[in-house]
């Protein structure tokens, strides 16, 4: 209930600025591709910048994204122009939505791209006020948009790819749409992660390259994770033979601390977001879940095992498994894909994986590495 009488609110709002925000007649030919969702959305969305050389030619390419995973983004040298904004300010402050919409307006769009895999009130009015030509989504759901009656939508262009669930595939399919070839379209960091030749701790020899793991244990999402008591045995274990990097953000140190356990053969990290990915390449393994920094590792071709919860099962994740190098484990049940609107009272799917069977996994991976 309080979810529909907010977005009922910001309905009200939206309509409100749609009177002094319309559509362009005269809109340019640029493009800009926004996502406003966390770390894996965006490296999802990376495919974009991979293949900026095919989408910058005559025309100017920008990326929207919040302020807090600009970062993530900071070694990046192409042509592909990055705006962030301050999430909070913008939910909050009315002068500051004023100030955003009218800075995204001066840009005069041809089209604007909603790539957000849920999609909301507020993406939904950066999207539509953008002033742009065309405006797209690539999110059918309205799960997050209860008590609007669905009138955002009708206010696309179109609503791209609703039959695919996979938000790789639907990407695959939007460069293709653009007229990239699938056969041309790289997937593999070559622009997006400015990947050093070591890492703050290799620096400090606290490990060495290519022989510690990556674990992390921990999601942004409540009832996500296998659990601190199953990550504290895997990284024990592990950590006989090989130095073990736990990392997770600075909030989650207390919880890596308890999987750490006083360890000395492992390390907790809470390198900036920047970093992750010069830790992530240099490791030999990683472990995780379904998670931002899985899809980091993903991207940077390295071994892994993602321990899979079933809520969103195919959109992201299992993917590439033709790639012996991507190894993903769960425990199939007939409610996958819930979206977590789970009819238990706990997360079975996550819950009963097997410590067991993950760590047999994890032990023929690391062979196979060997």
């Amino acid at each position: 209930m309080i979810r529909i009488i907010k977005n009922i609110a910001s309905l009200l709002i939206f309509y409100f600025l749609r009177m002094f925000f319309r559509r362009r007649e005269n809109a340019g030919k640029d493009i800009l591709f926004y996502n406003s969702e966390k770390i894996g959305d965006l490296v999802v969305s990376s495919v974009i910048i991979e293949n900026d050389d095919k989408l910058c030619k005559e025309k100017q390419v920008y990326f929207l994204v919040k302020e807090k995973y600009l970062s993530l983004f900071g070694g990046y040298k192409g042509e592909i122009k990055f705006i962030s904004y301050k999430h909070g300010l913008y939910k909050w402050f009315l002068p500051y939505r004023i100030f955003l919409l009218t800075k995204i307006r001066k840009l005069r769009l041809g089209s604007f791209y909603n790539l957000t895999p849920a999609r909301g009130m507020l993406n939904d009015e950066i999207s539509l006020l953008s002033g742009a030509g065309r405006t797209f989504a690539m999110c059918s759901d309205t799960k997050y948009l209860k008590g609007t009656g669905g009138r955002t939508g009708s206010l696309y262009d179109s609503i791209l790819f609703p039959e695919i669930k996979n938000e790789y595939v639907k990407h695959t399919e939007l460069l293709k749409l653009l007229g990239i070839p699938e056969e041309e379209i790289l997937f593999e960091n070559k622009n997006t992660f400015a990947l050093r030749s070591d890492n703050y701790r290799i620096y400090k020899n606290d490990i060495k390259k290519n022989e510690y793991i990556v674990v992390s244990p921990l999601s942004s999402e409540p009832g996500r994770s296998w659990g601190t008591v199953n990550f504290r045995k895997l990284c024990s274990e592990l950590s006989v033979h090989y130095k073990i990097v736990l990392t997770g953000s600075e909030k989650e140190k207390k919880y890596l601390e308890i999987i750490r356990n006083n360890n000395k053969n492992i390390i907790t990290d809470t390198s900036p977001l920047g970093e992750l990915p010069s830790l992530i390449e240099h490791c030999r393994f990683f472990i995780g879940g379904d998670s931002g920094l899985t899809h980091i590792a993903l991207k940077l071709g390295k071994p892994l095992l993602a321990v899979l919860d079933g809520g969103y099962f195919n959109r992201y994740f299992p993917y590439r498994t033709d790639d012996t190098k991507n190894n993903y484990i769960y425990k199939m049940m007939d409610c996958f894909e819930c979206g977590f609107d789970c009819i238990y009272n706990k997360k079975l799917c996550i819950t009963e994986i097997r410590y067991e069977d993950v760590l047999e996994k994890v032990k023929n991976i690391l062979k196979d590495i060997e």
